[in-house]
């Protein structure tokens, strides 16, 4: 018996998930969270939320997540403190530049 998932990421989703990998290093927001994450454990460890190890699940999918997109666009990016800039490569709006969006 085959299961066919009916959930679909639509086009807009897909196009904002595209932006976001282009434009966003994912090791630097990953670290950004893991970060936020520790701090506000270490402030709150006495009185965490009853819904704490739901979040964590829900965290560790996103680190996850980040972790596999920093693999994958490894070299993208040229950090510069916070100034993102992406490596020189083909420009935006052209072909080559659609066409590697397209692989995320």
């Amino acid at each position: 018996m085959s299961h066919m998932d009916s959930r679909v990421v639509s086009e807009r989703l897909a196009e904002a998930f595209r932006h976001f990998m282009l434009y966003t290093p994912p090791d630097r927001v990953n670290r950004c969270l893991r970060t936020l994450l520790i701090e506000y454990i270490g402030h709150n460890k006495d009185f965490l939320s009853p819904e704490f190890d739901d979040w964590m699940d829900d965290l560790s999918l996103l680190f996850s997540l980040l972790d596999t997109a920093a693999k994958e666009t490894r070299g993208w990016y040229d950090t510069d403190d916070n100034e993102i800039q992406l490596h020189k490569g083909p420009e935006e709006g052209t072909e080559a530049h659609e066409e590697n969006a397209e692989g995320i």
